[in-house]
């Protein structure tokens, strides 16, 4: 299910048209103590719209839809993985 959802959030995000969402890149600590990566984008409609991306990839692979017009409107919200990306790697 999630592969169909990322695939319509790339097709509307293709479609779209309009001003490039800003972004803002943060870092966030686990419950158990990794930091993990998140980035966002700037809209504020509702529902918002969580973007995962696969393994031995980053969320930058999710960064034409973060830049989209969809994610001008939805609040978009993409994070690395644990040992992906800027994410830091599990201690155990």
């Amino acid at each position: 299910m999630l592969k169909h959802l990322a695939a319509a959030a790339l097709l509307l995000s293709a479609s779209a048209t309009g001003a490039a969402a800003a972004l803002t890149q943060t870092t966030v600590t686990a419950p158990d103590g990794v930091p993990l990566f998140v980035e966002q984008s700037s809209g504020t409609e509702q529902p918002g719209l969580l973007l995962i991306h696969g393994l031995a990839q980053s969320s930058y692979a999710l960064r034409p839809t973060m830049e989209s017009a969809l994610c001008a409107r939805l609040r978009c919200v993409a994070f690395d993985l644990r040992g992906h990306g800027q994410s830091a790697k599990p201690w155990s």
